[in-house]
Parts: C-alpha cells; structure tokens; sequence
C-alpha cells in the first residue's frame, strides 16, 4: 500500500514539457530553475535544435532553428548566460559558434563565430551535392537516405552504383551536418567523379528515430537493417537509372559485415563487396 502511494504521489510529480514523434538528445536545467534548454530533432531528423521551455511548459523559444544543418556538443557557461557549441553542415566541416542567452528572442538569436579552422582551398572544391531523399521499405517504414549523382547526370543512361554502409549500426549519418565519416563522404565525392550513383541509408538500428527504430533489429542483427539496403538498391535502380548487374558495397566494422553478407546472402543484387576495416573484398 505504502509502495502504491509513493508510485501514485511521484507520477503526479513527472510533467511532460515536449511533444511529438521526434527526439530530444540533450537537456540542462538553466541557473534559474524556472527554463529547460534542449536539442531536437523536432523539425528534422537531419538536423538538430537548439531551443529553451518555460517549466511549467510556457512557448518554446527556437534558438538554432531549421535549416541550420547540425548544431552538436552543446555547453552551457556554469551562469547560464552562454552556450557554446559545434555546428557544421553537409560540406562545411565542424567549427564552434555560440550566443548569448539574454540576446535570445522569440524571432532570432545572434550567432557568434568562435573558430574558423576550414581552409580556403576546401571551401573552393564544388563538392557533389547530397540529395535527401525517403524511400518506403518493404514492412512499410520510411528509411532516410542520400543519393549521389554523377555531374550532368542522364536518365537517359545506365550507372553504376555504390552503397556505403555506416558503421557501428547505431550511428547516425543522414544528416546535414559534418559526417562522422567524413573521408567516405569525400570519397563518394570521387565515385560520382568516376560516374558512379552513391548511396548511403540510415537503417533499422540507427541513431535519431526513436526507439522504435532502435528496436527493430534487436535479436536480429542482419535482419531488417540489411532488408532496407536491398530496398534502397531497388530505389535507386528504380529512380537513379542503376544498372542492377552494377552494384557494390563497401563500409567498416558493422558496415562491412552488412557489405559482406550482402555479397554473400544476395549475390544477384550485390556484385562485390569491400570490408574496410579488415581490407578484405569479396
């Protein structure tokens, strides 16, 4: 009885601040005690947020806001009056920025530049664009990926293709920010040079769609997150003009597992496989 009315009086006590089908992946109470600040992935799963709520819940002030690709790493000064934290974008390398909390309104925050670490001669290389595209599994599930296309790119013709596999299988490398694995994105910036369609997904198991999306391969690994590289093959076969017969794979750790039992479970659809992190090719 006593267990009961503790467990009734501390559930009364949980006030639920946010909401929605998204993800907050960082939260710290200001020196006030009377506001949340937090990241999100309220508007995107390819970005995150940097935003302030009252307690109790009052109107959300959007601090970092859409389109602003991936602000990450967030600290807050010991008095509360400034963050600091790491924003990049698909082609613009991590730098810091900060503002000032107090300068903060409902409309716009002022961003100050910290660092300025990327050199001019990567800012003049015309890197091959992402395009952020979903494509439906087959369970039904929404998978988020980017395609690469080769310059002047013709429907017309048939390409070859290349699918990088992330690793760690929980990771997240859909985004538009700076990617962890920043040398095979520049790498696929050398396939599409070469005439080749790139594609990367964010499979079951990965990182920043909730736990659901987590879930799905648990007891299962190389189940449904090797399920959605085969549907993604078929969506760029379908809409990339790939040629089927012409696909490869490549990643490390999880990533070269998936890219070597692909090679091995579905040889029809995968014509070679690269597992970096112990060189070997199939």
């Amino acid at each position: 009885r006593d267990e009961k009315q503790a467990s009734d009086s501390s559930s009364k006590s949980v006030k639920q601040l946010t909401s929605g089908k998204w993800e907050v992946d960082w939260a710290k109470w200001m020196p006030d005690g009377q506001n949340v600040i937090y990241s999100s992935t309220q508007y995107s799963t390819a970005e995150r947020l940097l935003s302030i709520v009252g307690v109790p819940s009052s109107n959300v002030t959007l601090i970092v806001g859409k389109d602003d690709g991936m602000n990450t790493d967030p600290q807050l000064s010991k008095d509360g009056g400034m963050l600091l934290f790491e924003h990049s974008k698909w082609n613009e390398p991590t730098d810091l920025y900060s503002f000032t909390i107090s300068e903060v309104t409902k409309e716009k925050s002022v961003l100050r530049r910290v660092t300025n670490t990327v050199p001019d001669r990567f800012r003049q290389i015309k890197w091959t664009p992402p395009q952020f595209v979903d494509f439906i599994a087959r369970d039904g599930k929404t998978v988020k990926a980017r395609v690469y296309t080769p310059p002047q790119f013709d429907k017309t013709k048939k390409y070859p293709a290349v699918v990088f596999v992330h690793g760690a299988g929980y990771l997240q490398d859909i985004i538009d920010g700076w990617s962890y694995y920043y040398r095979e994105a520049m790498f696929n910036h050398i396939l599409t040079e070469r005439g080749y369609v790139v594609l990367e997904i964010d499979y079951r198991g990965s990182a920043g769609y909730g736990r659901e999306w987590r879930t799905d391969v648990y007891d299962f690994l190389g189940g449904l997150d090797f399920q959605d590289h085969l549907d993604g093959i078929d969506y760029i076969v379908k809409n990339y003009s790939v040629d089927p017969a012409r696909v490869g794979m490549y990643g490390g750790s999880y990533g070269g597992f998936i890219g070597v039992m692909a090679v091995m479970r579905a040889p029809e659809r995968v014509a070679c496989a690269r597992s970096e992190e112990h060189t070997s090719e199939l």
